[in-house]
């Protein structure tokens, strides 16, 4: 076996086992998290009739996590439409009217009284046509909010519900679904305070990924209460490494 062979397997073994390749005595151990995490729910309540994605798999912006059983706020939303169509031809009809009305006014041909009937039906008409909207706008946000999609480009990290469960909102809405934001990762660290000192918030610093070092940028510098530490959170982007959530890595400070 060839010595770039023997080389490629053992990089891969290293990396596989999330351990840095190349080891420093200053490095600081730290463990990659996800930089942003999402617990959703629906906001209305249901029967959960789909569940297209497996937990542990990559999901794209916009794709379906979990639909409930959408015949009724369809219907709804087919009713309210047909509502609203309604009452606009109604309100037209009104305007036309409460013009003659004014046309007739002006020729002193109608009682005070008449004309405040005919402004009071056009109130009524604008009334009624800007409630059917309102309905309608309900009954396609209740239509929308009844499905779960993925708010960005990620990994499906956990489902807390079931085919054929019912998902009740009345009260609260449920974490059904937990989502993690693959194009950004952060890595989480313990410091010494003398450490702590020697950095600012956006400082970069050198991080590695099973031998790969990339650049990351201080987010959070926190105190712990148990110890005499601090926890780094420094924020990177993963692309090109295989870097991912739980692996562990090794942060070196300038």
């Amino acid at each position: 076996m060839t010595n770039a062979r023997l080389f490629c397997r053992w990089a891969t073994a290293a990396l596989l086992s999330a351990t840095p390749l190349f080891a420093h005595a200053a490095d600081i151990d730290a463990r990659i998290d996800w930089g942003r995490k999402s617990a959703l729910g629906t906001a209305v309540s249901g029967v959960v009739v789909d569940l297209p994605v497996a937990v542990g798999q990559a999901v794209k912006a916009g794709q379906l996590l979990l639909q409930l059983d959408q015949r009724v706020y369809r219907a709804r939303v087919d009713a309210a439409h047909a509502e609203s169509a309604y009452r606009d031809l109604m309100l037209a009809e009104a305007k036309l009217e409460n013009q003659r009305i004014n046309e007739l006014n002006q020729r002193k041909m109608l009682s005070e009284h008449e004309l405040a009937l005919g402004a009071i039906a056009l109130a009524e008409a604008q009334h009624r046509f800007a409630a059917a909207r309102a309905a309608l706008s309900n009954a396609e946000y209740d239509l929308n909010y009844s499905e779960i999609r993925a708010p960005y480009d990620g990994v499906l990290l956990a489902r807390h519900v079931e085919l054929g469960q019912f998902v009740q909102t009345s009260t609260q809405a449920p974490i059904l679904i937990e989502v993690g934001e693959s194009a950004h990762l952060i890595a989480r660290a313990t410091l010494s305070a003398g450490q702590a000192a020697r950095l600012n918030i956006g400082n970069p610093i050198s991080l590695y990924i099973g031998g790969k070092r990339v650049t990351a940028h201080v987010r959070e510098l926190i105190p712990q209460q148990s110890k005499d530490g601090w926890t780094l959170t420094a924020a990177f982007d993963p692309q090109g490494t295989y870097a991912t959530a739980g692996m562990k890595a090794s942060i070196r400070l300038p």
